[in-house]
């Protein structure tokens, strides 16, 4: 498995984040959201890869597809 920490933010934020990228892709990402000092921590897993730079490289890309929408 393979996490990867994206960011901290609002709730808003972190649900939208989170429709827009979960089960997508063959890495099937999963976000997980989780409260953190008063902000919402958002990170990202994967059981497809244990390597870090190769789910990074794929969430950077859905990221990028997902702003160029």
């Amino acid at each position: 498995m393979t996490i990867i920490q994206v960011a901290r933010t609002n709730r808003e934020s972190a649900d939208k984040f989170a429709s827009r990228i979960s089960g997508k892709t063959f890495m099937n990402f999963r976000v997980i959201c989780a409260p953190y000092g008063g902000e919402i921590e958002v990170s990202v897993t994967t059981d497809y890869t244990n390597d870090p730079q190769e789910a990074q490289d794929m969430l950077n890309y859905l990221m990028f597809c997902e702003l160029s929408k």
